[in-house]
């Protein structure tokens, strides 16, 4: 759309300058969108007689698509400042960024209260029994017993399977 705000284009004209810009664009996907934003009422386009040919058809911005380029160039903006700020190193990050002004209130939402010590939810023991009783918990309580710790290597120091650790700074 930025190409086409510049003034009226033609389609193959429009493919060699995204060419040029080191975009990858084909007809069968450009003409497909030159006709949803035409049917968007984004775009618009004359016929007009051509030297070498059949008339052509070149594409301008309407109005609707001047503001909602310039919307558009704004969010690229945004978003490209963001990207550049993450790509930058800490100390050469100089984008700031500002939160979005004060919105009023969703009809409907509830403000979460912090929950004070005294109002933390309590499970009680029977509802923990319940949870206990289950097969798995079974099968993984006896699993867990019945496992030998005795046997299993310590893991401060080291033996023939695990070399010791060298500080390689």
């Amino acid at each position: 759309m930025h190409v086409i705000a510049r003034g009226e284009v033609y389609t193959s004209d429009l493919i060699q300058e995204l060419t040029a810009a080191r975009m990858v664009v084909v007809e069968g996907t450009l003409y497909p969108l030159l006709t949803r934003l035409k049917n968007a009422g984004l775009l618009q386009y004359a016929w007009k007689e051509s030297t070498s040919g059949p008339p052509r058809k070149y594409y301008s911005l309407t109005d609707q698509g001047t503001n909602s380029l310039a919307a558009l160039t704004e969010t690229w903006n945004e978003i490209s400042a963001s990207v550049s700020s993450l790509l930058s190193p800490p100390e050469a990050n100089t984008f700031q960024w500002e939160p979005a002004p004060e919105a009023e209130p969703v009809v409907g939402h509830v403000e979460t209260p912090e929950i004070l010590a005294d109002e933390q939810p309590t499970v009680e023991a029977e509802q923990v029994a319940e949870v206990d009783a289950t097969p798995e918990t079974e099968t993984a309580t006896e699993t867990l017993a019945a496992t030998d710790t005795e046997n299993l290597p310590s893991t401060t120091e080291p033996t023939a399977e695990t070399p010791p650790a060298t500080d390689l700074a």
